[in-house]
């Protein structure tokens, strides 16, 4: 995604960083709704400067229950950010 996020940038004339920064590996893959809300809630810390009149723009590949996406963006909030928007490339709903 970081790819994808460094080429969209360079297409916009936008800077792109990377402030999202994962704090483990974990595979959601097979896991449930519930593992992954709980999994998702310690994912991720902020890394950088937020600037609250930026936008931000959170892509992901797959976007399954919501919760990755969800919990990064609270992050971002809450470290300052005012304008959250998200793409994802597809959506795989748990069966």
């Amino acid at each position: 995604m970081l790819l994808i996020a460094k080429e969209l940038g360079r297409l916009r004339h936008t800077p792109v960083e990377q402030l999202l920064i994962r704090n483990n590996s974990l595979i959601q893959h097979h896991a449930n709704r519930k593992d992954r809300i709980i999994q998702a809630a310690t994912a991720f810390r902020v890394e950088g400067n937020i600037d609250p009149n930026a936008i931000y723009i959170l892509l992901d590949d797959v976007v399954t229950t919501g919760a990755t996406i969800e919990q990064a963006a609270l992050l971002l909030k809450n470290a300052g950010a005012a304008t959250i928007w998200v793409a994802a490339t597809s959506r795989q709903p748990l069966d």
